[in-house]
């Protein structure tokens, strides 16, 4: 996780938080200081955010903004002059701010539904924020992907924070589809099919006595952030 206190060197330390002598504060070191500082301080806060999609992108932001130190601790070691540090620190300008409207869209979206909002941002994304968004949707339909793969081959409904595609109805026990938070990959058909064919697999397995947790893979397809 990011944090300030782990940077070393005067230089390095000012232009991470845009606090170089005689920088105007419109200036794009402290726009980006500015940025910097918020993103970092929203990430101490990573552990009050509940949920494997959101965990997810609050480590996507996290390694981006591990990037960012990166190359300011690079440019401090190596590089005096004013125009050469913004020329290399340029992308951040439309990156950082990215990131502090993805952490934002955490708050109001859940889930894969994030997957849906993210692909929409990334298709009118800058090239450098489209690599961001492709990493971050990457890592989003992995935990997608392992939660699909748990309903599809037991028919078990693993998402204590009602994230996934599929809801389990707590007064009748039925599950059914979640339109809201279809992926961008997948249509209103596509869910009435993987809701079939885990009903249908849970039924055989109910049936026919098979418990899905002495099977290896089961507990192997819960999502990991």
């Amino acid at each position: 996780m990011s944090d300030t206190s782990r940077c070393t060197g005067p230089a390095m330390l000012a232009l991470l938080v845009g606090q170089l002598p005689g920088a105007r504060p419109e200036s794009p070191e402290c726009i980006l200081g500015s940025l910097y500082v918020r993103l970092a301080a929203a990430l101490e806060e990573r552990s009050c955010h509940r949920g494997w999609y959101t965990q997810t992108v609050y480590a996507a932001v996290s390694a981006e903004l591990s990037n960012y130190e990166r190359c300011v601790a690079l440019l401090a070691r190596q590089s005096s002059e004013h125009c050469t540090l913004l020329a290399a620190l340029f992308p951040y300008l439309d990156l950082l701010p990215e990131c502090v409207h993805v952490l934002q869209l955490c708050s109001s979206v859940r889930g894969s539904a994030l997957l849906t909002v993210l692909a929409e941002r990334r298709a009118n994304a800058s090239a450098h924020c489209a690599c961001f968004y492709a990493e971050v949707l990457g890592r989003l339909t992995a935990v997608f992907f392992q939660q699909l793969r748990l309903w599809l081959l037991y028919g078990t409904l693993h998402d204590p924070l009602d994230e996934f595609l599929l809801q389990e109805h707590c007064d009748s026990g039925e599950v059914s589809v979640r339109l809201s938070h279809l992926p961008p990959q997948l249509n209103a058909e596509d869910a009435a099919l993987i809701l079939e064919i885990g009903q249908n697999n849970a039924l055989l397995r109910a049936h026919f006595h098979i418990d899905p947790h002495t099977d290896a893979l089961h507990d192997s397809c819960t999502p990991q952030v």
